[in-house]
């Protein structure tokens, strides 16, 4: 089978859980995805893709460093 492969994503900007609304036994979740090019993409999610998808998300070393980056940002800082 050929992947079928999208342009680039350059924002998520929604998201609505349809669990709550077909079987909520099987929640899914469906992500707009916006390319570069303008196109708007929507793609259905099962929680078994979601976390899949999250668990690849949270290994990239890109979007480590700026959760990091982010989390260092905000501790709190010690009066002298």
């Amino acid at each position: 089978m050929t992947p079928i492969k999208l342009p680039l994503i350059t924002s998520c900007p929604s998201a609505s859980e349809l669990g709550a609304f077909a079987d909520s036994s099987n929640p899914t979740i469906q992500v707009q995805m916006d390319s570069l090019g303008g196109q708007v993409h929507l793609v259905e999610l099962s929680f078994s893709a979601a976390k899949s998808l999250m668990t690849i998300l949270a290994n990239w070393k890109p979007l480590q460093d700026h959760l990091l980056e982010r989390q260092t940002d905000e501790w709190p800082r010690r009066a002298n």
